[in-house]
């Protein structure tokens, strides 16, 4: 699932392509936050990409597939754009990258919820309440507290999100509570507040990926 969803978004990295070998950069290095022992070297990078993917490191490759990518990226991509007599922005191309990691974050959380059972059944109807609700009150709120880019997930309505599936309306919301949580932490406020009823899944992927952890160590101590 990984590497269909890295393929699609190396394919729009090589066709939108404005800095050379980024997208053998993006591509490893996703690779590689989702395999931490992946065997593969490292790339060539050129010394734009190499700036642009270590920026990025900073911040955490977990963080752009929720869209937070680097500040670097924007004027980097702008200075590009400049010496190409270009009029287009950053913003544009950088919006059109967001919404390709949220695709892939999307596939890859519809994967993950496939092998445990489908998450339809498993999410209880009062939470998918919570979850509807919790999402109705964010469109309420609107971008106020949110980046430029997030700014693509409020170009619908929430009638549009809403009749989507559960993964897809888990997905936005946890998106949207991300780029808040990042946004307040940057103004030294406490992070945004969350229905408990509506973030249950935040929790549960918590523990499924605490659990996946201690089974790894246990079995590495065992080998």
């Amino acid at each position: 699932m990984l590497d269909a969803g890295v393929g699609k978004l190396e394919a729009w990295l090589l066709e939108n392509e404005l800095i050379p070998s980024l997208a053998q950069g993006v591509v490893y290095y996703l690779k590689q936050w989702r395999e931490p022992d992946l065997a593969d070297p490292p790339p060539y990078l050129s010394e734009e990409a190499e700036e642009l993917i270590e920026s990025q490191k900073v911040i955490g490759w977990d963080k752009a597939l929720f869209g937070l990518i680097s500040t670097q990226w924007k004027w980097s991509l702008n200075l590009e754009l400049r010496k190409r007599g270009s009029r287009r922005t950053a913003d544009g191309w950088i919006s059109k990258f967001i919404r390709q990691l949220w695709d892939l974050q999307l596939a890859m959380w519809q994967h993950r919820n496939h092998c445990l059972h489908e998450i339809e059944k498993g999410v209880h109807s009062r939470e998918q309440r919570a979850i509807d609700a919790a999402i109705r009150f964010e469109f309420a709120i609107g971008r106020n507290g949110l980046s430029n880019q997030h700014e693509a997930l409020f170009s619908g309505s929430a009638t549009n999100v809403l009749q989507k599936n559960i993964d897809a309306r888990m997905l936005w919301l946890a998106s949207v509570w991300v780029g808040r949580d990042s946004e307040r932490r940057s103004d030294g406020l406490d992070p945004w507040h969350k229905d408990p009823l509506a973030s249950n899944f935040l929790t549960r992927d918590k523990i499924r990926k605490k659990r996946k952890r201690k089974f790894e160590e246990d079995l590495s101590r065992m080998i």
